[in-house]
């Protein structure tokens, strides 16, 4: 089969199993939400700052949560559904962080040389600094724990299911891609041929590279570019960023 996806044999993988992992991973995000929603609803911030850090904490949260669900119900080694490798890559991940932050660089650089006068400076450092620190450790762990889940849980499942990875991939890239529809701001098609042309990317780095070590230094650069570097109020998750585009 694949070495990453055969990682998954060394548990049990009944598809009860699968179908309780999931159940778990996905149900307690929105009881967490509202907890941290509410709590921090009482702090005297923006209602987007709250917002912001809300949302990353409780995603954030998914990780050891998947992590426990691979540990109990499959009862093997929580490793196994990030890499095939006998240790996390932290080099590998670090490196298509760096790789990728300069490509998301260059090309919004590029447009704004082009045209200047599509962006203006939102940067305001009481609001960004902190966003900065924490994003660089929640959308990590964010990041992590969707990759955890698309890219090593349910690929591995559908892997062992179908016994095919083109299949595989494409049922993954499809789940991935759809929690980002309501998300959706301005042409659907476009939009819609972003994520699923970014999860396909994602997929195949986390295949040649038997772990999803790659896949989360892309994903990560890619988040963090998007909601610090450059970000519109009106975008879906708005943050406080460096510059915001007019629209």
């Amino acid at each position: 089969m694949h070495p990453f996806i055969d990682k998954a044999k060394t548990g049990k993988n009944h598809w009860w199993r699968y179908g309780i992992g999931l159940l778990i991973s996905l149900l307690h995000l929105p009881v967490l939400f509202h907890l941290f929603l509410s709590h921090l609803r009482r702090v005297a911030l923006p209602a987007d700052i709250v917002d912001y850090y809300a949302n990353f904490l409780y995603r954030a949260s998914a990780l050891p949560v998947l992590l426990l669900v691979v540990r109990s119900i499959h009862q093997r080694p929580i490793l196994t559904v990030l890499t095939a490798s006998p240790r996390f890559r932290w080099k590998r991940m670090l490196f298509a962080f760096g790789v990728m932050l300069g490509l998301c660089t260059a090309f919004e650089g590029l447009n704004y040389l082009i045209d200047p006068a599509n962006y203006y400076l939102s940067l305001k450092w009481i609001q960004f600094i902190p966003a900065l620190l924490f994003g660089l450790v929640f959308i990590t762990l964010q990041v992590l724990a969707e990759e955890a889940l698309y890219r090593g849980y349910i690929l591995q499942a559908f892997g062992l299911a179908t016994k095919n990875i083109p299949i595989a991939a494409a049922i993954t890239i499809l789940l991935f891609t759809g929690p980002h529809w309501g998300k959706i701001e301005g042409d659907e098609a476009v939009s819609m041929t972003y994520f699923c042309s970014f999860g396909l990317l994602l997929i195949v780095t986390t295949l040649l590279d038997n772990g999803v070590e790659v896949s989360t230094g892309i994903h990560t650069a890619n988040n963090i570019f998007s909601m610090l570097i450059v970000n519109s109020p009106s975008d879906s998750f708005p943050a406080p960023s460096v510059l915001a585009p007019i629209t």
